[in-house]
């Protein structure tokens, strides 16, 4: 059961990815040049926001109250019972959310939160650039037919 698990969204993704593929190469063959294009440029819109919204995620620090001793509740896992430990301003407590003592580190410097955006981006594009290397293939062969029944008519 477990395998059908892992397998099936890998399946869905496979066919959705075909099918996304198949309405491209459809949409490249019509006349227009324009319909071809709508798939990459939705792909790169969604490649775009998906760049902007981590990158904003990631210059947004959160801001805490700065306190001298921060109270922290140790739960044992034998009793039921909770103790309220108090530490002092040199000592940190870990959470889920990173540790106690100033909340999140802050995204370093400015080059390395451009390049890791540019990386976002870069990845993100991977599907823009597939449609449109697949939309330039089929424009071309689609021009190399056309010029072939031109000279056939020609020769007629």
């Amino acid at each position: 059961m477990a395998i059908i698990g892992a397998i099936l969204p890998i399946l869905l993704m496979l066919i959705l990815v075909g099918m996304i593929i198949m309405l491209q190469v459809y949409l490249s063959k019509t006349d227009s040049k324009f319909p071809g294009l709508i798939l990459p440029f939705i792909s790169f819109l969604f490649a775009l926001m998906t760049t902007v919204g981590i990158a904003s995620y990631l210059t947004v620090t959160p801001s805490y109250e700065e306190t001298t001793s921060i109270e922290v509740m140790e739960v044992n896992e034998y009793d039921d019972s909770e103790e309220a430990v108090e530490l002092s301003e040199g000592e940190t407590g870990v959470t889920l959310f990173g540790e106690e003592d100033g909340g999140m580190e802050s995204g370093g410097t400015t080059t390395s939160m451009i390049l890791s955006a540019l990386g976002i981006f870069l990845l993100s594009n991977i599907l823009t650039l597939i449609l449109i290397v697949i939309y330039i293939l089929t424009r071309k062969r689609m021009n190399k037919e056309r010029s072939v029944n031109r000279t056939r008519i020609q020769d007629l």
